[in-house]
């Protein structure tokens, strides 16, 4: 079995603006010989206030090998970064569907979203939305929008506010804040990931929705 290739499409359309593409941060960040990556990275060229996607729920499924202890896992997320203006593995937010296998048969399947920062990170599962840990082949929804006052942002899947994060650095002007989706798959011999469409659209410092101009968007995608 092995790892299907996601459609990444963008919705709408965008003004131009004069972010360059930033393919060296999504070749740099999405590379790695045991994990294979198909990713768009982005970069507004704007401030950034939030980032939403959505794609079907597809079942994600698994070969029976043994694979002892170790963990075989696809998924599938959007990732907002705030401020990379100190390098572009800046602390961000992860909101994604994860399917994971251990051993034989033992596996799990559901959405979560994780907070990286300075000094750490966490991740928490996402129990709220209709369905959440099956593959109901629906269209469900993830999304992260900083909180009106300060630096945090909160999370919502389905439109329900799962989380808040807590050590998000302040939004500032320019190419410093990026917004990533795509698929993630370690071990992909052992694991079928039909092809995603994933659809994504930021939110401008004025509130508004929208996509981010073709010039100021990079990919990656690693063949197995």
């Amino acid at each position: 079995m092995c790892a299907g290739v996601t459609a990444l499409t963008v919705l709408g359309t965008a003004p131009s603006a004069s972010a360059a593409a930033p393919k060296e941060a999504c070749t740099g960040l999405y590379n790695a010989r045991i994990t294979f990556w198909a990713m768009t990275c982005s970069q507004p060229g704007e401030p950034m206030i939030g980032g939403f996607a959505t794609w079907r729920n597809i079942p994600i499924t698994f070969d029976q090998s043994d694979t002892g202890s170790a963990t075989v896992q696809a998924a599938n997320y959007l990732r907002v970064s705030p401020n990379t203006s100190s390098g572009p593995l800046a602390p961000n937010i992860e909101i994604g569907l994860y399917a994971e296998k251990t051993g034989k048969t033992t596996s799990t399947y559901g959405p979560r979203w994780s907070e990286l920062t300075t000094s750490g990170g966490r991740t928490q599962a996402i129990k709220a939305g209709v369905n959440p840990t099956k593959p109901d082949k629906r269209n469900h929804t993830y999304m992260t929008v900083r909180q009106a006052s300060g630096n945090q942002w909160d999370v919502l899947y389905d439109f329900n506010k799962v989380g808040s994060t807590t050590k998000q650095l302040k939004v500032i002007g320019g190419n410093t804040n990026r917004i990533d989706v795509g698929l993630e798959v370690t071990g992909p011999k052992y694991v079928d990931v039909p092809s995603i469409a994933n659809r994504m659209q930021f939110m401008t410092g004025n509130k508004v929705w929208q996509q981010v101009a073709t010039a100021n968007v990079g990919s990656v995608k690693q063949t197995v």
